[in-house]
């Protein structure tokens, strides 16, 4: 649709130019000359108005305003190196949890991350160990029990039984 209208509006200009050059009115002497030089580096087109309402076209008065659109804009987006720091933990381990986002802004004495230490990890890992085997010696321990009681019973109803 809207190259059908460009076609349309660069057709009625050309024939409008056309019809310009050949116009029996038109004067050749020197102040002629310079105005038709003039109008043609003009930045402006005039359209009859029986074009305009035959194409239908639209004007509009130019405005300035905030731009509110999408644009896509290949770019690289680099850190201000005077607003970064590096950190550290004085302990070595494990980051266990993160109370901040990159790009987030901190003050002072604010906490970034929780770090476990390589001891703590030691010491949890041997807690759950000794946690499991305690756990699995439970279990078995219940198990001779019942079984012990069950040939107990067993061995009662045999001597009565039996006497």
């Amino acid at each position: 649709m809207e190259i059908k209208l460009l076609k349309i509006i660069l057709a009625t200009i050309i024939s409008l130019s056309l019809m310009r050059c050949g116009s029996e009115e038109q004067v050749h002497d020197e102040h002629s000359e310079e105005s038709h030089h003039e109008e043609s580096h003009s930045e402006s087109i005039m359209i009859p108005e029986v074009s305009i309402k035959e194409i239908g076209l639209k004007t509009e008065t130019v405005t300035l305003k905030p731009f509110t659109g999408l644009m896509k804009i290949p770019a690289i987006v680099t850190t201000n190196q005077n607003f970064e720091a590096q950190v550290g933990s004085l302990v070595q381990g494990r980051v266990h949890k993160v109370f901040v986002n990159a790009g987030d802004y901190v003050k002072a004495g604010q906490e970034l991350m929780l770090v476990e230490g390589l001891e703590i990890g030691e010491i949890k890992a041997g807690y759950l160990k000794a946690k499991a085997n305690l756990d699995f010696h439970l279990a078995n321990f219940e198990r001779q029990k019942k079984a012990y009681r069950t040939k107990c019973w067993l061995s009662e109803i045999i001597s009565r039984v039996a006497g």
